[in-house]
């Protein structure tokens, strides 16, 4: 089976790291970023994800939510679009992709990268603002996303629609969106940030300079052997 022979050169202070790929890593390396495309091209990043939240809560007082959401039509189809990145059990899962690029890089420095977008993908940049618990549930958690996503995006799971409509009877599914959506749009950049640092993988395999992607993991740059 055919393979390539990279090398990555990261500086200041220099550091080199030569690895291969197969045909089947480059394949799915070029599936996961087609699915970025996808994602860039979305209309809700296009018109740069709008989005705002202010809480506000005093001792002794009920908390007020001020928030403002995009139209989630545009929500909705930004997340079927996520769909082959953040699904587990999809070749192009984004966790699979990351360790698949820290296994074949062995330098500390884009492995730290690495692992501290996976950390924002399921949303540890959140929790680190703000962590919302609801009757023994972190709203603001992976979780939390995947039962919204499984019993009202994915799939229409009974079972995960009632533990939300509990929740709701304390937090309106309105205001429990703002989270989901927070979530949501931390996933986007770790994505985006994770597929310019594949683009630059392809685009030198391929011998060409394509489109960047608006986001960079580093700024590293690639050598084909």
């Amino acid at each position: 089976m055919k393979s390539f022979t990279l090398t990555l050169i990261y500086e200041d202070p220099l550091e080199e790291s030569t690895f291969q790929l197969s045909e089947v890593d480059k394949s799915l390396l070029e599936n996961f970023l087609q699915f970025a495309r996808k994602i860039e091209s979305s209309k809700i990043v296009k018109i740069g994800m709008p989005f705002s939240f202010n809480s506000n809560h005093k001792q002794g007082e009920e908390a007020t939510v001020i928030f403002t959401l995009p139209d989630w039509e545009y929500v909705e189809s930004y997340i079927h679009r996520l769909r082959p990145i953040i699904l587990q059990n999809e070749k192009t899962n984004f966790y699979k992709i990351c360790n698949l690029l820290a296994h074949k890089i062995e330098i500390p420095r884009i492995r730290k990268a690495i692992k501290e977008e996976k950390m924002l993908f399921q949303g540890e940049g959140i929790n680190g603002i703000m962590k919302v618990k609801l009757n023994d549930q972190i709203i603001t958690s992976e979780d939390m996303l995947q039962k919204y996503l499984n019993a009202f995006e994915f799939h229409k799971d009974e079972d995960k629609r009632q533990e939300i409509k509990k929740l709701n009877e304390a937090m309106p599914l309105e205001t429990m969106k703002v989270f989901i959506f927070w979530l949501l749009q931390e996933k986007g950049g770790a994505i985006l940030r994770i597929a310019e640092f594949v683009r630059k993988i392809i685009d030198t395999i391929n011998g060409i300079e394509s489109e960047p992607i608006k986001a960079e993991l580093l700024a590293s740059r690639f050598r084909k052997e």
